[in-house]
């Protein structure tokens, strides 16, 4: 998908009406494109002689201008199109078409409040441009917007992305609705862009301020007015996209959540527990439980069989997957407030107080997790084998973080921790890991050592890290996110 949806194409200057229209499109005869003008083809421009006098430099810093308010006349052209021709549409609009009230909803948001935005800044941005040929700012315009909430409408509107991509995904299983779709796609308003596309604008629209608002910092004078009115609205933009992906990320958590507990099944006996929206999943997956081959009658032979825990930021659960007829239920067998878990490293599991029976042989990353008030008020232990030290520590971290240093552990001051910069991309596998792309800097908080902590290259004046058996521990926004890849390269920054 182009950025060309909302950037200079996307509507019919005949079905649609900016408000007071100022020559900002001209539409190319004979064909469907949207051409976009530029400041010097306007006619008072033109006429008026100013050309002849300006500096290429000055020239430059008016069409930077002039792209804010002809960028924002074609975005808001495909907003219109989106409230009227898709979102008004007698056919989808209930109560009379084929989606109720939570699928419209779900499907469109709050496009209108991010239309009526828009044309409130347009109508700002053209006024400023009417009042003199030659254009004084329009980032200070941009300024007041984000200063009275004009853009809060966009944060809304991402936090519900989520939402409209599954509601679109579930209602593309209605042939009527792929019917009538195909049919409102295929107007010539549309220039054979997708419902899809026009839902993206906002995102798209947040990603092209900057690098207009960019272009005029880099044009104006650095002592002038307009080159700090830039930088201001640059700030407040980012602070808003950061908002924005803020809320999504809280967003598809809440949803991730709510999923889940519509999945969790609780054994009979087994109190079942409240999640809040203010829950969110810390880590989940597979790990070995150690317990005897008979359960009933705790005796034969010890085996590790696999089961399923789902750390919560205020719980701990134990379950099993199993399938209740083509769905995925999750069978709960005990569950304990997060604060009430206490985690015990196992060195040496044959000779430890708590395995009196040892463990199995294939077992060597064992560690023990005590539930001090399980489901029932009681407590209950858990001897646990991961796969690799690495992950037995991200387990371990996960269920009862760390509040103290322990042996074979560095725990660094921010501003005294190791930088380093990625030589390798590495893809995150699981959500307490990060994914790092070549040339990120990261700041070290904590490095647990193995037997094997790094290679290192005397040729060379930098340290190569190949993460073997050590991991680290990155501050990242507020996350403490972890790496443990085996072919992560990671050199020190020296100096």
């Amino acid at each position: 998908m182009g950025s060309s949806t909302g950037e200079g194409s996307g509507g019919s200057g005949s079905d649609v009406e900016i408000p007071k229209p100022c020559g900002l499109l001209q539409r190319t005869v004979g064909s469907g494109a949207v051409r976009r003008s530029y400041w010097s083809e306007l006619p008072e421009v033109a006429n008026s002689g100013l050309l002849e006098q300006m500096t290429p430099e000055e020239k430059r810093l008016q069409e930077a201008l002039f792209e804010v308010i002809t960028s924002e006349a074609s975005y808001l052209r495909s907003l219109n199109l989106v409230v009227e021709h898709f979102s008004e549409a007698i056919t989808l609009q209930p109560p009379s078409g084929l989606l109720n009230k939570v699928q419209h909803h779900r499907l469109f948001s709050n496009i209108r409040s991010v239309r009526d935005a828009s044309e409130k800044l347009l109508l700002d941005l053209e006024e400023r441009q009417q009042d003199n040929i030659i254009i004084s700012d329009m980032c200070d315009i941009l300024l007041q917007h984000f200063d009275k909430g004009g853009f809060n409408s966009y944060i809304v509107y991402c936090a519900n992305n989520q939402y409209q991509i599954k509601t679109l995904e579930e209602l593309k299983k209605n042939p009527s609705f792929i019917e009538v779709l195909k049919f409102l796609e295929s107007s010539p308003a549309c220039c054979s862009l997708d419902l899809q596309s026009f839902l993206m604008l906002p995102f798209q629209r947040i990603t092209r301020l900057p690098l207009l608002l960019e272009a005029i910092r880099q044009q104006a004078k650095m002592d002038s007015p307009l080159h700090k009115t830039a930088m201001d609205a640059l700030k407040a933009l980012r602070k808003m996209a950061e908002q924005c992906n803020e809320e999504a990320k809280r967003m598809e958590l809440i949803e991730e959540v709510t999923q889940l507990a519509n999945q969790l099944d609780f054994r009979e006996g087994v109190k079942k527990m409240n999640l809040s929206q203010t829950t969110s999943i810390v880590k989940r997956g597979r790990i070995q439980v150690i317990k005897k081959e008979n359960k009933l009658l705790n005796r034969g032979k010890l085996v590790a069989k696999s089961i399923q825990v789902i750390v919560f930021t205020d719980k701990v659960v134990i379950c099993k997957e199993k399938m209740k007829g083509e769905q995925l239920k999750y069978e709960v067998y005990d569950w304990c407030p997060r604060n009430l878990v206490h985690i015990e490293a196992v060195n040496n599991p044959q000779a430890h107080n708590k395995l009196p029976d040892g463990v199995p042989s294939t077992c060597k990353h064992v560690f023990i997790m005590s539930f001090l008030q399980n489901n029932q008020k009681k407590e209950a232990e858990f001897a646990l084998d991961a796969n690799s030290e690495a992950e037995k520590e991200r387990w371990m971290d996960a269920m009862h973080p760390a509040k103290r240093t322990q042996d074979g552990e560095t725990i660094y001051e921010s501003w005294d921790c190791p930088q380093v910069i990625c030589k390798q991309p590495y893809e995150a596998q699981d959500r307490d890991e990060l994914s790092l792309y070549v040339y990120d800097r990261v700041d070290i908080d904590k490095k647990i050592e193995g037997k094997e902590t790094y290679n290192y290259m005397p040729n060379f004046n930098e340290i190569m890290y190949t993460c073997l058996n050590i991991y680290f521990t990155y501050s990242f926004s507020l996350l403490n996110l972890f790496t443990t890849h085996p072919t992560v390269q990671l050199v020190p920054i020296t100096g």
